[in-house]
């Protein structure tokens, strides 16, 4: 196991940024993770999100001084990442979920790469996904600034938010996530790549839990949807075209009309059955896992075959 190392800045460079809402018991799990990588010096700040479990207490429990806890009353993710990152005066920003558990040597590892790759705004990783049986296979998300915004544009799946180190700098610039309490980190993602250069790590430091409170079927269309709304605001920044808003974009986008709405319904649909099988398997129940993926196949044969396949081959 490799010894806790400090680099000895008066300052930190980096700060851990956490929302948790209702995050017991995997919360003490993604916690300890953060608390305990090579990397030393460091701020780390959780935002309770008005949970009504024993978040709080957990957190109350903790003595680091490192930590900040900031109580709020709920107001979703997107504004609580928003609220901690207010306060962060490090050169870097990590993000950190609250059922994740982070591998030991991810700061050290990930800021030496930004360190190193100064053309580069945000990094993140490789990860495996985990269940209660155990993990299942290394994640193959793309790592080359061009592969990974051309998979994002087109809204398929190629950073995990919760592996990702960025530069403070560039997140002000950016302004910080939109105001749309969903599908924040796609957006960022996109505009972060226009104006700095994105990379995924090739190893894995993160595992990223499948549990039924991770799955939220019922808003995933809605999720979809947004997703599809960042990559056409992407595409107009591309081209040179004005800003639209979201009722605009959906008015006249191609998946409002039939049978076009169908399909993408279909698509929305197939993501969480998706989801739902690799939890059953994770979990050990291999049959209904199985079929499960089966059925988001049917749904939709292509989406399904892209993940699976690059799950497998890479």
């Amino acid at each position: 196991m490799p010894q806790p190392t400090s680099l000895g800045d008066n300052k930190p460079k980096v700060t851990v940024v956490m929302a948790a809402y209702n995050a017991m018991p995997f919360l003490p799990a993604a916690v300890e993770s953060i608390l305990n990588q090579t990397y030393r010096d460091f701020r780390f700040i959780i935002v309770n999100d008005g949970s009504t479990d024993d978040s709080a207490e957990y957190l109350a429990s903790i003595e680091d001084p490192r930590l900040t806890v900031v109580y709020q009353e709920n107001q979703g993710q997107q504004a609580a990442a928003n609220n901690a990152i207010e306060m962060c005066d490090t050169e870097y920003i990590a993000r950190m979920d609250a059922d994740d558990i982070s591998d030991s040597t991810r700061l050290e590892k990930q800021i030496a790469f930004l360190e190193d790759n100064r053309d580069v705004g945000m990094v993140g990783s490789q990860f495996m996904y985990l269940g209660r049986q155990g993990t299942g296979t290394k994640s193959a998300l793309p790592t080359d600034h061009e592969s990974i915004y051309s998979e994002l544009i087109n809204n398929r799946h190629a950073v995990c938010n919760a592996t990702t180190v960025f530069r403070t700098k560039l997140f002000r610039e950016l302004g910080g996530y939109w105001k749309y309490n969903i599908s924040e980190d796609w957006d960022l993602f996109l505009r972060a790549g226009e104006k700095m250069k994105l990379a995924n790590m090739s190893e894995n430091l993160l595992q990223f839990r499948f549990h039924p409170g991770s799955i939220n079927g019922r808003r995933m269309f809605e999720s979809q949807l947004h997703n599809e709304y960042a990559c056409e605001l992407a595409r107009r920044r591309n081209n040179g075209q004005p800003k639209i808003d979201f009722d605009e974009f959906w008015a006249n986008h191609k998946y409002s009309k039939w049978p076009r709405s169908m399909f993408f319904r279909m698509d929305c649909l197939s993501v969480s059955i998706y989801r739902v099988a690799m939890a059953d398997i994770l979990d050990g129940n291999r049959i209904s896992g199985y079929g499960r993926m089966l059925l988001s196949m049917v749904c939709s044969p292509h989406r399904t075959v892209h993940r699976i396949k690059r799950m497998i081959i890479g």
